[in-house]
This record gives structure tokens, C-alpha cells and sequence, in this order.
């Protein structure tokens, strides 16, 4: 009996310390812990370089915002011309419409004009044209430009601005929008100085309304001279009235599009010179804000790099 265990007996210390299957018993980490209180103390005692750094970032951002070329907007509001307003074009259509689209005539209506009108004023054939004809690609390149002697700096043709570039450039400051539940149309060009970036806005909707009022005169009287041709090669009364109204129509279209400047867009709201504190790039009060706070970032990054490693040296010793 002697040599048996009692089961009360007390087991052995290597036992009494072992820990359940999978579980891990962490150590003591209070000596690792990090509290706000200390990095407080951390940046308290680095405080200068918190001070330091947060005012040279915010500084090269207060230059920045000074030095940055500001950029400032003109928009001009447009309402899309109906085409009802030549006058008779609805009844015409529906009449006689199969032969109008035989005679190649377009008696559609507003939607079709006014689709036609936006997609002219966002179209690249229309801005290359408009470049030229206002002779723009100097103002556009005018670091490329001398201005004293009204010619390129360069001589190298490859280096020479040609229309295409002007276009690519021209397009990434010019947007057309159109609010669907109204039909009114919105040009936006943003650029360095307010008075071209006006002044390119108002020209842009006259140029389109003169092109597409000068497409109309020219198929109006292709239309016209076409019409006065068929009516000639028939004797039937029927179709001899109904080219004689066509021919009263284009007449009409003719006038009308002679005596009106907005043939296509008509100008609610007209782009004005914005004032120099209206740009919309750059927002220096905002530059300045976020470079405090990534200054005080970078601040107290460093300061706290420069706690810890030197914390850390009397530990290598």
C-alpha cells in the first residue's frame, strides 16, 4: 500500500503550469504596453519638431497655392431653337411625308434640329474649325509663342502646334451638358483668363449658329432647285400642290434662316468675366488646410520615430 499514489496527493510543479491544447498563456506585456499618456509625453518632449515640420509643409503649401496658375470658368446657358417655329413644318411632315424623305427634305421637327445642334457644338470638326477661324493655338501654346514677333520659337516643324494638338487641348477645357428635363444646354470652358474663357464661350455658340443657319440656307436651296425641277415633269394636279407647298416651305426656311442669328441655339444666359476671387482652381484656403494637417502628420511621425529610437539606445548598451 505504501507504494501506491494517493489520489489526493499533490502532483507534480511541471504539471501544474501546463495549459490546456491549443491555448497559449501570453506573458506579462504591461511592460509593452503603449497609452495616449505616453505618446502624449512623447510629442511633448519633441515638441519643436512637431512645430518645425507642420510649419514648413504648411508654408510650401501657401506657396504652392500662390504659385499654382489659376484657373477660372465661363458658361454660357442655351436653349435649343424649335424647328416648329419655321412655321408649318409639323402639318407638311405629316402630310406629305413620304415625299418629302424621297426628296431628301427634313421636315422633323425640333428633337431632330436640336439633336443635330449639340452634337455640332461638342464635335471635334466644329472646334478644329472654330480654332482656326479665331486663330486660337497661339493663346493655347502661348509658352511655345513669341509674342514680339508673332511666330513659333521654334523652327522644327515636328515641334509646331498643328490643329490637332490645339483640338486635344481645347477639348479637355471645353464641356457641353444637357439637362434632359428641361432641354437646356450648358457650354463650360475653363482657362487661365476669364475674358477668353468668356469671350471663346459667346463665340462658340455664334460660330454654330452661323454654320448650321448657312447648312440650312444651302439645302434649302438644293431642296428649292430640286423641287422647281419635279414640278416641271408632272402633270398631276395632286403632287403639283404638294411640291408648291414644299417649294413655299423652302422659301420660308430660306427667310427665316437669313434674318435670324439664333438659328439653332438661343441664349438665355450669356458667359460673363468672373472675378479673380470666383476661380475654380486652385481653392488656396483649402491647399493651406490640408497641408497644416499633413504637416502636423508628418510632425508627429517623426517626432515619435525619434522618441523611440532614442528610447532604444541605453537597450544596445
Amino acid at each position: 500500500m505504501s507504494d501506491q499514489t494517493p489520489s489526493s496527493g499533490r502532483q507534480p510543479t511541471s504539471q501544474a503550469y501546463q495549459s490546456p491544447p491549443g491555448y497559449i498563456i501570453a506573458a506579462d506585456s504591461k511592460t509593452d504596453e503603449i497609452s495616449l499618456l505616453d505618446i502624449l509625453r512623447a510629442l511633448n518632449r519633441h515638441r519643436w519638431t512637431v512645430i518645425v515640420i507642420t510649419g514648413l509643409v504648411t508654408l510650401l503649401s501657401v506657396a504652392a497655392a500662390l504659385l499654382i496658375t489659376p484657373v477660372y470658368r465661363a458658361e454660357v446657358l442655351v436653349m435649343p431653337v424649335s424647328g416648329e417655329s419655321v412655321g408649318g413644318l409639323s402639318s407638311l411632315a405629316n402630310q406629305f411625308g413620304g415625299l418629302t424623305s424621297l426628296m431628301g427634305i427634313n421636315l422633323s421637327g425640333d428633337q431632330g434640329n436640336s439633336a443635330e445642334a449639340v452634337a455640332t457644338l461638342k464635335s471635334r470638326a466644329f472646334a478644329i474649325q472654330f480654332l482656326k477661324e479665331e486663330d486660337l493655338l497661339p493663346i493655347i501654346f502661348n509658352d511655345k509663342w513669341d509674342s514680339e514677333h508673332e511666330r513659333w520659337k521654334t523652327e522644327n516643324q515636328a515641334d509646331i502646334p498643328t490643329l490637332q494638338d490645339g483640338f486635344r487641348s481645347f477639348d479637355k477645357i471645353r464641356t457641353v451638358s444637357v439637362d434632359n428635363s428641361t432641354g437646356l444646354v450648358t457650354l463650360t470652358i475653363d482657362w487661365t483668363d476669364p475674358s477668353f474663357a468668356a469671350s471663346w464661350a459667346n463665340l462658340m455658340v455664334e460660330h454654330v449658329n452661323q454654320l448650321l443657319r448657312q447648312r440650312a440656307i444651302w439645302q434649302a436651296e438644293k431642296s428649292l432647285s430640286y423641287l422647281r425641277k419635279e414640278v416641271e415633269k408632272t402633270d398631276v394636279v395632286e403632287l403639283q400642290q404638294a411640291i408648291y407647298r414644299l417649294i413655299e416651305n423652302s422659301i420660308n426656311e430660306i427667310m427665316l434662316a437669313n434674318v435670324r442669328d439664333e438659328y439653332a441655339f438661343r441664349v438665355v444666359d450669356p458667359a460673363v468675366v468672373v472675378e479673380e476671387e470666383d476661380r475654380i482652381w486652385p481653392q488656396r484656403k483649402l491647399i493651406v488646410a490640408v497641408g497644416f494637417l499633413i504637416g502636423g502628420l508628418i510632425g508627429c511621425f517623426v517626432a515619435l520615430t525619434r522618441d523611440f529610437l532614442q528610447s532604444q539606445v541605453p537597450k544596445l548598451d
